[in-house]
């Protein structure tokens, strides 16, 4: 089967992660598959003949721009995606997994069209709940979209409009896009299925429920820890809280772990790393160390080993990748009480907090012991019992079928 997979991003990032997964997943049962991508992904190279950019740099610099001004995403580039519908034509596409849509980079009416015109086996993997509210990425706190999305409150979040809100028209178009394509499935954990069958766009729509998945035999595994605690200096007795999240960034709430460290810096016992800390160093207290973004999924992984406990301040998430890449490394994980966070783990491996509460977070991290091998074994078999990215890509293919 000739398999075409959609997303923002070919091999980086937590979704590029999964569309490549995916792919290497069908090509290893014998089926021709191909990612194409839309925004710049310095992972993929010239040898990859099977991922393949939608559009260039100036076409998704332009939709971006047209997005921000007219408050109307996914519908631009067209040139981007007409070029690519005659790219699923010339390699005889027999079926379409789509990932992000979003991301500035193709015409989603233009596609569920063709989709609807070819009557090709299709699936809408729910990776955010873009795919059934108006404008954004994430609900928060609103539930206009169980009706019809308006007076959007949350215009500066991503996808960003400057000024105008058209989060009514984008919900229509919207609804009446995936229309076309009566025979597409939306795919999604429990928690965004759920989701998504109260929003007006897709509440009749066919659905299948599926947990994300990470790799868990070649990277997502318990680490050695012994050269990075040199390296960091840190001492064998110190308990050790890692979270990996961009900051700054408002949504995915860094600001709320380098709050607990700082109330936290007299105790000398615990050190707080965070990775993907890109602000001024001035911020941080003694106890605090800041690592940048690290690209290198296997040093990731030490870092997720590193931790005793590992921290998630997301304040909205479907299934976060990063809390199921420090279970699969062997370690505990606490987060925010929000959206599809709490999904993420059972009580046995994940403690979650009222969003926002630091008070609470300060409380678990002072009474969370320092792992020893059983609970790290335990942790990794909860994240093979729910992730593996095997029975994920089964999952997808049946849906396909």
């Amino acid at each position: 089967m000739n398999v075409a997979i959609i997303n923002t991003l070919a091999k980086t990032g937590s979704t590029g992660k999964i569309a490549y997964a995916f792919q290497q997943y069908l090509k290893s049962l014998g089926h021709n598959a191909y990612v194409f991508y839309g925004r710049p992904d310095e992972q993929v190279t010239a040898a990859e003949k099977d991922i393949i950019r939608i559009g260039n740099n100036f076409e998704w610099k332009t939709h971006a721009f047209l997005s921000r001004i007219t408050g109307m995403q996914g519908i631009y580039s067209h040139a981007a995606s007409m070029k690519m519908l005659k790219t699923f034509d010339e390699l005889e596409i027999q079926a379409v997994c789509m990932f992000n849509l979003h991301g500035y980079y193709l015409n989603f009416p233009m596609l569920f069209e063709y989709l609807g015109k070819k009557k090709l086996p299709c699936e809408y993997v729910m990776l955010d709940e873009y795919p059934f509210l108006g404008k954004c990425a994430y609900s928060f706190d609103c539930d206009k979209f169980i009706t019809e999305c308006k007076n959007c409150q949350h215009l500066e979040d991503y996808p960003k409009s400057l000024w105008i809100d058209n989060s009514t028209k984008m919900f229509c178009i919207k609804r009446e896009a995936y229309k076309l394509a009566p025979q597409c499935t939306f795919v999604g954990t429990a928690y965004t299925v759920e989701r998504a069958k109260r929003s007006a766009i897709t509440k009749n729509c066919k659905f299948g429920i599926a947990d994300e998945a990470i790799d868990l035999k070649n990277v997502y595994y318990p680490r050695d820890t012994s050269r990075l605690r040199k390296e960091l200096k840190i001492s064998a007795r110190k308990k050790v809280v890692v979270t990996v999240t961009p900051y700054p960034n408002e949504r995915k709430g860094g600001k709320y772990f380098l709050e607990a460290a700082k109330r936290l810096e007299s105790n000398e016992e615990i050190v707080f790393v965070h990775v993907g800390f890109e602000a001024n160093v001035s911020e941080c207290p003694s106890n605090y160390i800041p690592i940048r973004y690290v690209k290198n999924q296997n040093l990731l992984a030490e870092y997720y080993s590193l931790g005793d406990l590992f921290v998630h301040t997301s304040i909205a998430e479907t299934i976060p990748a990063a809390i199921l890449e420090a279970l699969a490394c062997g370690t505990p994980i606490m987060g925010f009480n929000s959206s599809g966070i709490p999904y993420s783990a059972d009580a046995e491996h994940g403690v979650f907090v009222e969003p926002r509460n630091v008070d609470k977070m300060v409380e678990i991290i002072e009474q969370v012991p320092q792992k020893d091998e059983d609970r790290i074994q335990s942790c990794r078999k909860y994240a093979e019992s729910r992730y593996n990215s095997l029975d994920y890509g089964r999952k997808l293919l049946d849906f396909l079928k």
